[in-house]
């Protein structure tokens, strides 16, 4: 490497011409000198080294690959199944129909389950609750009085929508039995002479409230429910 005072020496041993050409050379090898001193170290790496190097990049690009993709699938499925929730006065009311249950499944193509005893009930009533801005029906309610004064009151809806007078059951209901593979959440002792219970099938939500009946009749009703659908 050249420094000023070797630059300068150099310079005083040559005369004439000789003097001013090596002047010149110097004065032009000297920044590139200046440049290649001020670098760094160069590090020598071997083949093998890159390699790994090239696979670890490669593992690394990987994995952010797949959680981008996994944390994509979540995202995309809570968008496409998402849960309605509903308070009582601020986003439905209630429709008074004269279809049944088993009417409303047949017209729609719903395939809820029902009880088809309608012909011997002493009093039988249908409602249903929409939501107050789409108009879309959430819940189907029937009431059944049976021939033994026994009274039901059945509610449907789909598994994605939560309504606030039905958060009851799953408070309450905190027994459990397996019926033809589906498990019935249930309580004999709601109040008195009351039992509930509830059931997800196929998509839907089944809350059955039992009253003057025998204790357990909650859970009477939704197995001859769930027989009915395995037919």
């Amino acid at each position: 490497m050249l420094d000023e005072n070797n630059f300068h020496k150099l310079i005083e041993q040559q005369e004439g011409g000789g003097k001013q050409r090596v002047k010149q050379r110097v004065e032009a090898a000297l920044p590139e000198a200046t440049e290649v001193q001020t670098r760094g170290p160069v590090l020598a790496v071997s083949a093998d080294s890159r390699r790994r190097i090239l696979v670890l990049v490669s593992l690394a690009l990987a994995l952010v690959i797949a959680a981008a993709v996994a944390i994509g699938l979540v995202f995309g499925l809570k968008k496409k199944n998402p849960v309605f929730r509903y308070f009582c006065s601020m986003d439905y009311e209630l429709v008074i129909t004269d279809v049944t249950l088993k009417q409303y499944s047949a017209e729609n193509g719903k395939n809820y389950l029902f009880l088809d005893e309608y012909e011997d009930a002493l009093y039988l009533d249908d409602t249903y609750f929409k939501d107050i801005k789409s108009g879309k029906l959430i819940c189907y309610n029937e009431y059944i009085l049976f021939p033994d004064e026994t009274y039901l009151i059945l509610r449907v809806t789909d598994d994605r929508t939560e309504i606030d007078m039905l958060d009851v059951f799953k408070a309450s209901c905190v027994s459990s039995e397996t019926i033809n593979g589906v498990e019935v959440k249930y309580t004999d002792a709601y109040l008195d002479e009351e039992s509930v219970a509830y059931f997800t099938y196929k998509g839907n939500i089944y809350y059955l409230e039992v009253d003057d009946a025998e204790p357990g009749y909650a859970r009477v009703l939704a197995r001859r429910l769930l027989e009915n659908a395995a037919k």
